[in-house]
């Protein structure tokens, strides 16, 4: 789950370590200085994202309050359309995110101790679920389901990256057709460039 952790700089020339400034615009108004905006931005990213490239210039419209999936593109590409998303549109909203594979989901809906887990999947605002080749396990299809249609039924967004693609039979192997045709029904794939420009569909 995102939580904002924020030590402001100290040595910063415009705040002196105070972490506000006056507003440009209107001098007896106080604004956040620019340096602790930057450190609230890379906290609310965490450190999977944090370092990651972004699109600054990317139109993010499209993809909010939607069930998305990035097939066939490397994990580089798919944290760079999530800062992006992250930072152009979420952390203006606080909106909470997590990041989970899909291993983890099943360990979180099948242990006695995973109850706080699988609650805190359902109810985070954005979930970004990573199904890669993982150990083949019939329970990945029913979990799966399960927690996103939950999400759906209470309208958070859930973004898949399937980096083999949900076509290749590989996919259906580990996932079940059943799980392939839930979400071919319910998301949008993402038409991307990755660094080797080939494309994310």
């Amino acid at each position: 789950m995102t939580q904002l952790s924020v030590d402001v700089d100290n040595a910063c020339p415009d705040c002196q370590g105070t972490g506000y400034v006056a507003s440009a615009e209107n001098p007896s108004k106080v604004v956040k200085c620019a340096c602790r905006v930057k450190t609230e931005a890379l906290s609310y990213l965490g450190a999977l994202y944090a370092h990651s490239e972004w699109a600054p210039d990317r139109d993010v419209t499209s993809w909010v309050g939607r069930d998305l999936l990035f097939q066939k593109c490397d994990e580089a590409t798919f944290c760079r359309a999530v800062k992006t998303f992250l930072l152009l549109h979420a952390f203006g909203h606080r909106l909470s995110h997590r990041t989970a594979t899909s291993r983890e989901v099943v360990a979180a809906f099948m242990a006695p101790e995973g109850r706080e887990l699988e609650e805190a999947l359902r109810a985070v605002d954005l979930l970004f679920l990573i199904c890669d080749k993982q150990p083949r396990n019939s329970q990945y299809s029913p979990a799966l389901t399960s927690l996103i249609g939950d999400r759906r039924r209470h309208q958070r967004p859930t973004w898949i990256h399937a980096p083999q693609g949900i076509s290749d039979e590989s996919f259906a192997a580990l996932y079940g057709d059943d799980f392939r045709h839930f979400v071919q029904t319910h998301f949008s794939a993402v038409p991307l460039k990755s660094p080797s420009q080939s494309t994310c569909v």
